[in-house]
């Protein structure tokens, strides 16, 4: 499974290295960084909800290599310290590589979609219990959300809502899919009005 992980790490090094390095004069490829407000909902028991609550934030990197697909890669954590009233912890850290594309409807509101992959970080009780140590798994994203330019160099994002695959061990299927909803702040380098 470690080699699988790293392979989808080194895949997705590679494509994002690529796409940027054959489009960068073309476009002038500005760099795009962001962060942001995450909030995770999840279930501990694989056969019901008994549903929780995860809180962290995260960055991403963006590279706008054509009008409109932008490479990403991005980094999460979230945690909860207390599962449904237990002594129960859980902590998520993400790596993913994927791709944002969207349009926009006007100056300022530009809707996008998103998908990315790579490496979830499992650890706390809820993996150590009865499953070994913290847990690396593959991990998923997808969705979209929507983005609201204030100036060429500064967008809001209003909210990104993902169906956010993970492949934690957890006795029965070994999979969660959880809701990550997100918000938080983009700033723009490099060349501009180029969206």
């Amino acid at each position: 499974m470690r080699i699988k992980a790293l392979l989808t790490l080194g895949v997705g090094i590679g494509a994002t290295l690529v796409c940027y390095r054959s489009t960068a004069q073309q476009y002038g490829a500005p760099v795009e960084v962001g962060g942001n407000y995450n909030f995770v909902r999840s279930n501990a028991p694989p056969s019901g909800c008994g549903c929780f609550n995860l809180q962290g934030g995260g960055g991403v990197v963006l590279w706008h290599v054509s009008p409109r697909m932008e490479p990403l890669f991005k980094v999460s954590t979230t945690s909860s310290g207390t599962i449904n009233g237990s002594s129960s912890n859980l902590k998520l850290t993400s790596y993913l590589f994927g791709a944002r594309s969207g349009f926009h409807l006007n100056r300022i509101l530009m809707p996008y979609g998103e998908a990315a992959v790579g490496v979830t970080h499992a650890t706390g009780t809820v993996v150590t219990q009865g499953f070994g140590g913290g847990k690396a798994v593959v991990g998923a994203t997808l969705g979209g959300g929507l983005l609201l330019d204030i100036t060429p160099r500064l967008a809001i994002q209003a909210a990104q809502v993902d169906w956010y695959v993970t492949q934690v061990p957890n006795g029965v299927n070994n999979r969660q899919n959880n809701l990550l909803v997100s918000t938080g702040v983009l700033l723009r380098f490099g060349r501009t009005g180029m969206r």
